[in-house]
């Protein structure tokens, strides 16, 4: 079984408290381009989306902007299908979890599942 999910972190707008996104394992880890904050309402925000499968870790990814379907199905394009290339002995009968938010029930996400062959938990 499969499992994503997406995660906003958001920090007040009190100068004082310093948040730090990483991305362990690569070498521009550091790099402004790599801390992704969104003004909102004088605090910022970062949304990520990680995803596991059984005891093996995905990636975590920052989002920029606003997700929607088409960052969520790209998301999943770019790091989710790299990630279960990896995984030793992957069943055929791999079963894909995610909540209902509005970006996973839309008509081209689904179509994009059908596509991949995943069969989603309901």
């Amino acid at each position: 079984m499969g499992w994503s999910d997406e995660c906003s972190v958001e920090k007040p707008a009190d100068p004082c408290q310093v948040y730090i996104f990483r991305r362990p394992g690569e070498h521009e880890k550091f790099l402004p381009k790599n801390v992704l904050p969104k003004d909102k309402s004088g605090s910022i925000s970062l949304m990520v989306w990680g995803c596991f499968a059984g005891s093996h870790l995905g990636p975590l990814v920052s989002f920029r902007g606003i997700n929607t379907a088409v960052t969520y199905i790209t998301a999943l394009r770019d790091n989710l299908l790299p990630f279960l290339k990896t995984l030793p002995n992957l069943k055929r009968d791999f079963i894909f979890q995610h909540d209902n938010t509005a970006i996973h029930t839309t008509k081209i996400t689904k179509e994009w599942f059908k596509e991949q062959a995943f069969t989603v938990m309901e």
